[in-house]
């Protein structure tokens, strides 16, 4: 299921992920964003206090952050456990947001992996932008994808390097789990964790399933 708030304030964010603890697979934020916060309803949200509220998702594969320049954050989710972060490296526009966002979600729950999903999105950018000569869009020949191990102080990239906008980063010994997840495994997993429930799981109304 996609959960879906259009605004969202920090108590909010809160109690939805207490709420929703253990189903959530992804967490996609769409906002304003700077190195250090990511804008809510009620203001600028701490990266740091948000990343560790998503790493208690013990359920959580991915974080993608589709705002301007978020890279900063990706040390703060893998050091909160988060495995697989999807973030910026510059300003981005919002129809380059949302096209690259559509392919990726696309290909991911046709049941591809993230790395095949991510590079899937990036070869369907190129070839919707790389012609244009009127727009400044230069794309690696290879997948951005980088290899982070926990807590380690090389882990924070140089995002002077990476030409194409959005980069896949990893935390290192998440790389294997990640090449054999698929999104469509989680929500079989998910149909049987409710068929043997008995009623114990509840929906975000507190009714039992």
């Amino acid at each position: 299921d996609v959960y879906r708030k259009e605004t969202i304030n920090s108590d909010e964010l809160y109690d939805d992920l207490l709420e929703i603890d253990g189903r959530v697979v992804v967490f996609h934020y769409a906002g304003h964003a700077n190195d250090i916060t990511l804008q809510l309803d009620n203001g600028n949200g701490a990266a740091g206090g948000i990343a560790k509220l998503l790493g208690q998702q013990t359920s959580l594969k991915l974080v993608f952050l589709s705002g301007c320049a978020t890279a900063a954050h990706v040390k703060l989710l893998h050091d909160a456990g988060v495995p697989a972060v999807v973030a910026t490296t510059v300003k981005v526009s919002n129809s380059k947001v949302t096209q690259f966002s559509t392919a990726f979600y696309s290909a991911l729950v046709k049941g591809h992996s993230v790395f095949k999903a991510f590079e899937s999105a990036r070869i369907h950018m190129e070839a919707e932008f790389d012609t244009d000569t009127t727009i400044n869009f230069n794309v690696n020949r290879h997948p951005n994808f980088h290899h982070a191990q926990h807590k380690q102080e090389d882990s924070q990239m140089n995002i002077q390097n990476f030409e194409f906008e959005w980069t896949l980063f990893v935390y290192g010994d998440c790389v294997a789990d990640l090449e054999q997840w698929r999104l469509t495994h989680a929500q079989k997993e998910w149909l049987m964790t409710l068929q043997d429930s008995k009623g114990t799981v509840r929906d975000l109304e507190d009714n039992p399933i």
